[in-house]
């Protein structure tokens, strides 16, 4: 299988939540995405915002993530997660890395997904998070998320399984 390239820049950054979608995956750089910024606009299937990148043209904004190595298989198994054709679409992107310019594919919300009134729920913020941490991005892009306003999971269960995983992690 050949290898491909893949770019997360919200929960999927996480390494212990990304691992339960694509076990196999491989955390290979950080890097950054230029003249983009990092918003919760993205509608889930929840009802909550999920990240989601918006095109800025200003050379101040850029977005943090994390490049994984994975296998085409896998790929089609994170398509289906993340819901390729029912509010992600999958784009290709050219990530700025310590060892230079690299081509990955990454999820953007779809127009028909994107409302800038949704907020995320606090665990999903916490992956968010917590994939920032663990892959030391910059102190104050992780400061701009720590920013993000959150509200907590009607759902009682899904907001415990979810808080069980980062737990673990």
């Amino acid at each position: 299988m050949r290898p491909l390239l893949y770019f997360a820049y919200g929960s999927n950054m996480c390494i212990s939540r990304f691992q339960r979608r694509v076990p196999n995956a491989e955390a290979v750089s950080v890097g950054r995405l230029s003249r983009h910024q990092l918003v919760f606009h993205k509608l889930g299937a929840d009802g909550s915002g999920k990240c989601t990148i918006w095109k800025n043209e200003s050379s101040e904004h850029q977005v943090f993530g994390v490049l994984y190595l994975m296998n085409e298989a896998e790929k089609t198994q994170l398509d289906v997660e993340e819901g390729v054709g029912s509010g992600y679409d999958r784009k290709m992107v050219e990530i700025i890395t310590a060892e230079g310019r690299m081509t990955a594919h990454t999820y953007i919300a779809s127009k028909s997904h994107h409302d800038a009134a949704l907020t995320p729920y606090q665990w999903y913020l916490d992956y968010v998070l917590m994939g920032a941490y663990e892959h030391r991005l910059p102190e104050y892009y992780i400061s701009k998320i720590r920013e993000v306003a959150s509200i907590k999971d009607p759902d009682r269960e899904r907001a415990f399984k979810n808080g069980v995983i980062l737990r673990a992690a």
